[in-house]
């Protein structure tokens, strides 16, 4: 799994690279960006879906499915996508 909508409250979870990016991310924009105590410690946050725009939530969720695809899959995928 890479990615997945919460119910409560409703957002979309993505992995992110490390604790540091998750922070970043936090405080970038806390009207897209947020987290709740169950992913303390945990690199990844959560999106709110009516406020992130749809070219920065396909890139969270192809950067979320790149850290937790197979690197054979994320091969193929890296040579399609260049060639």
């Amino acid at each position: 799994m890479f990615c997945w909508i919460r119910d409560e409250p409703e957002a979309l979870m993505v992995f992110v690279e490390s604790l540091e990016e998750k922070d970043v991310l936090l405080a970038s924009d806390p009207d897209v960006f947020f987290t709740t105590p169950h992913y303390d410690g945990h690199a990844t946050v959560l999106v709110n879906l009516d406020s992130v725009q749809a070219d920065e939530a396909r890139e969270l969720i192809t950067d979320s499915w790149r850290l937790q695809a197979p690197k054979q899959l994320l091969r193929g995928f890296d040579a399609r996508r260049a060639g």
